[in-house]
């Protein structure tokens, strides 16, 4: 439970980071426009437009009412974000994002981890639970005494 609240809580960070960073890329364009544009070109513009939508989309798609009524919605969203991080890469001037690797290190190595477990538990056997055999025997059991007391009474 308290790993979907942090993620909703990083998911909350990164979209008002997201909103700031955009906002003053605004601002810094509305005071110096030739400035800005000689710097870093129309391309970080773009590609930032483009990474906001996508936040935006993956947010909203992770809504209760969306995720309830939709699900597929909220699962196609949410595993687009290894596009998101491609478009990221090249999200700065001339087609590169030097800073790439401070917002894809941590989570990137954690997420490759995580999909290396999975892959290890699901190569390993599978072997019935002892307690789900017995439960099983007793509910045979329990079959057969009521077979039991049925054929003995007389209606």
């Amino acid at each position: 439970h308290y790993n979907i609240v942090f993620h909703k809580l990083l998911a909350v960070i990164m979209l008002f980071y997201a909103l700031g960073h955009t906002f003053f890329h605004i601002i810094n364009y509305s005071l110096a426009p030739d400035q800005t544009l000689e710097k870093f070109g129309t391309w970080p513009f773009i590609s930032g437009f483009a990474l906001f939508l996508w936040i935006f989309y993956i947010f909203s798609a992770s809504h209760p009412a969306v995720k309830q009524v939709n699900f597929e919605i909220f699962w196609y969203a949410h595993h687009f974000f290894i596009l998101f991080f491609l478009l990221l890469l090249v999200h700065g001037h001339g087609f590169w994002n030097p800073n790439f690797y401070k917002w894809f290190a941590i989570p990137g190595v954690l997420y490759i981890i995580e999909r290396l477990i999975r892959i290890y538990n699901a190569k390993k056997a599978i072997r019935p639970k002892r307690y789900f055999f017995k439960k099983f025997l007793i509910f045979i059991c329990i079959i057969f005494v009521i077979k039991q007391i049925l054929c003995l009474h007389t209606f």
